[in-house]
């Protein structure tokens, strides 16, 4: 029962981090982290609206009634903002039908701006105006281009490395509950990846695929839906418990190159680990993309093999009891035979013998005699 409900709280550990977080204020106020949201047309939102790490598409003739306020996304608006919008590390699209009574400020991102979009306050792309106040320094104006503002460059890549930052403590973080709960299975996982590599990608890279498209052709099933969305959290569960046994066996290889003289404890091999090959993947150029999909599907592959690491791969040969010797059938079949053979000839003797040998009946009368 212990261990059921640690195994549950580790579900629960694990799917945190992958699902979307909402949550409504008092006065109709919405925040949103990790997630995307979109404003039907003829809907309304009595409140302000709060994003962090999504996206928010405001169709047309949809409104609200507050502020806006993105962090780490774009912004898509097409209706009616009462109030400012603000993004901060992300673009934003004004489309012609676009209304904003209040200040619009792009910080990090880039605005486009259509035809017909009215903005009754200022409009901001850059440190400037009332929320400058929240930076203290300005980068010469001599430094900028027209088009591309250098500060706007430089904000958006530090947004980027926190987001990078977070993410990466996130999965040590949840490393560190694996390898506590669950050590024996990651342990087998990370052997099973660093015995059987190939077929570990193959394996993996195949399911990768195949359930990726089946979820979403699930997802966009009415009746199926459920469905869908259950088999992508199986999927990132398995993908997540094979990507911290790789980051346990990097871990443990990079200590061993580093010729630790005392073994390291698993912790500290599945920090480093998942530090190294986390931090990879933000590698630009498409190359840290590839990079993930190929240990993903590595990873996936023998969480898959070992069935979540509760058996061995490949699969140990049957062991003969001990005391008896394996050998092989035609071999035991023979040995059967003479050994047979042998019994009869001791117990049958031959006719040759028994005509030769003279009965004892007459040997006595002939003494007698």
């Amino acid at each position: 029962m212990k261990k059921l409900l640690i195994l549950c709280l580790l579900v629960l550990a694990i799917l945190v981090p992958a699902t979307p977080v909402f949550a409504d204020g008092p006065n109709g106020d919405k925040v949103i982290f990790g997630g995307d949201f979109t404003l039907p047309s003829g809907e309304t939102l009595d409140g302000n609206l709060v994003v962090f790490g999504g996206n928010v598409t405001l169709e047309e003739d949809s409104r609200v009634k507050g502020d806006v306020t993105l962090m780490g996304g774009n912004v898509d608006i097409a209706g009616q903002v009462d109030g400012d919008m603000v993004v901060f590390g992300g673009n934003a699209h004004l489309r012609a039908t676009a209304v904003v009574d209040g200040q619009v400020v792009v910080i990090g991102g880039l605005l486009q701006r259509d035809e017909g979009a009215k903005v009754s306050g200022e409009v901001i792309e850059g440190f400037e105006g009332r929320y400058s106040r929240f930076f203290n320094f300005r980068l010469p104006r001599h430094w900028q281009t027209e088009r591309y503002p250098l500060e706007n460059w430089f904000f958006g890549n530090v947004m980027r490395a926190l987001q990078a930052i977070f993410f990466t403590l996130a999965i040590m973080a949840l490393g560190v509950l694996v390898i506590i709960f669950l050590p024996r299975q990651t342990n087998q996982v990370a052997r099973v990846v660093l015995g059987s590599p190939l077929p570990s990608l193959g394996v993996g890279f195949t399911i990768l695929t195949v359930t990726t498209i089946l979820a979403v052709l699930l997802f966009f099933t009415c009746c199926f839906s459920p469905f869908g969305l259950l088999l992508l959290l199986a999927l990132v569960i398995a993908v997540l418990f094979g990507w911290i046994a790789i980051g346990l066996m990097v871990g443990q290889r990079f200590l061993e190159a580093l010729n630790v003289r005392q073994p390291a404890s698993e912790v500290v091999a599945v920090l480093i680990g998942l530090l190294i090959i986390t931090l990879l993947t933000y590698v630009p150029y498409c190359l840290g993309f590839l990079f993930f999909v190929v240990v993903a599907s590595i990873g996936l592959g023998a969480v898959v093999l070992t069935r979540f690491g509760t058996q061995e791969y490949p699969l140990p040969t049957p062991v003969p009891p001990a005391g008896e010797a394996w050998l092989p059938e035609e071999h035991e079949e023979s040995e059967t035979s003479v050994t047979e053979s042998e019994e009869e000839g001791e117990e049958a003797p031959s006719e040759t013998d028994a005509e030769e040998s003279p009965p004892e009946d007459q040997g006595s009368e002939t003494v007698g005699d």
